[in-house]
């Protein structure tokens, strides 16, 4: 009799290491699950974020100097729809001209109009419609901006020009054309 009580007793802590062990493993695989369920979600939010967010460019027109050439360039732009807010200082002009590209970015401490001096490598915006949750600064919903910049060289008449937007985070929008074959306009609709 006392040999089943012990071997009874051997069962059950073998029983009771199983089950102990058992549950370690489940708490190990509860907390990776929930790692990895966090990790996928936030994956999941910027890659929508980045999927979604995007301009759309609404026209581009340039205005002329005294000499018949285009002083200063405006993009009119909004967000597309479903877009996350854009932060300006996050968000590069490439500028495509034939002579070669440039990069601008934003300068908030430039007027708001495109009259400004010392745009140079820098753009200012303007603010045509304010959104419902506008900011300065920002790009909201709703929102409409006219971006302004110089010219990195000479623009004259029927050349290929492309203007790129690229926010931090979404998608680039680029705006392609070809300047008008005469320039006579004191501002020349260039694109769409």
């Amino acid at each position: 009799m006392k040999r089943k009580a012990q071997s009874g007793i051997g069962t059950l802590v073998v029983f009771i290491s199983m089950i102990l062990i058992a549950a370690i493993a489940a708490g190990v695989l509860i907390q990776t699950s929930s790692s990895v369920q966090s990790k996928a979600l936030s994956a999941g939010s910027k890659a929508s974020a980045q999927v979604s967010t995007a301009f759309n460019i609404i026209d581009v027109s340039g205005t002329l100097n005294t000499t018949g050439k285009i002083n200063h360039i405006l993009l009119t732009a909004k967000l597309a729809p479903g877009s996350d807010a854009v932060k300006l200082n996050d968000t590069v002009l490439k500028f495509d001209p034939p002579g070669g590209a440039q990069a601008y970015r934003y300068n908030s401490s430039l007027e708001s109009d495109c009259n400004a001096t010392g745009l140079v490598n820098e753009y200012n915006i303007q603010y045509l419609i304010n959104g419902t949750n506008h900011k300065d600064g920002y790009m909201q919903a709703g929102d409409v901006v006219s971006f302004c910049f110089l010219p990195s060289s000479t623009i004259i008449e029927g050349i290929e020009i492309s203007i790129v937007l690229l926010p931090k985070v979404g998608s680039s929008m680029e705006a392609r054309f070809r300047t008008p074959d005469l320039l006579v306009k004191n501002r020349e609709y260039l694109f769409p």
